[in-house]
């Protein structure tokens, strides 16, 4: 009976060691379009200081984790782009940050407030990240393409 107690507790604690790991995704992209999407990330640091990270591709009906551990701020800023031959569409918004065309991680620090010509000076360019309030949750998935977060306008490609 007591071997039973024991490997009962070692099938419980996996479990929860399992549970407890996918709990900690973090900032999830969902790609919930026919597009293939690129998406960006920008946040606070741990020393608060703003920072952006690209590019993360994901697939038509692919989600992809941008932020691997816990959110542990409020607030989180995101810029995607989908395109495919019939159309191209964007996620922007007024909070700008300096990106490249190439996989990045940039702090912010060195260029002011993000301005075009801010940005320029290391060749890259300023777009308009989009702000979404985790409300202190640890995880949190953003759906592109979705009904219930609708892109800007379409662009034609």
């Amino acid at each position: 009976m007591r071997h039973r107690t024991v490997l009962g507790s070692i099938i419980v604690l996996t479990a929860i060691s399992a549970g407890a790991h996918q709990a900690q995704a973090g900032l999830r992209f969902c790609n919930q379009s026919s597009l293939i999407f690129k998406a960006a990330v920008g946040y606070a640091d741990e020393k608060k200081a703003r920072v952006a990270r690209g590019w993360r591709t994901s697939n038509p009906g692919e989600c992809k984790d941008s932020l691997r551990y816990p959110l542990d701020t409020r607030f989180y800023y995101y810029y995607a782009h989908g395109r495919d031959d019939n159309q191209r569409i964007r996620y922007t918004g007024d909070h700008p940050f300096c990106i490249e065309e190439r996989k990045f991680t940039i702090p912010q620090a060195n260029y002011g407030k993000s301005t075009d010509e801010e940005c320029s000076r290391d060749g890259l360019r300023s777009v308009g990240f989009k702000k979404v309030d985790v409300q202190g949750q640890p995880e949190y998935t953003i759906n592109l393409g979705g009904a219930d977060n609708p892109p800007n306008a379409p662009e034609t490609p």
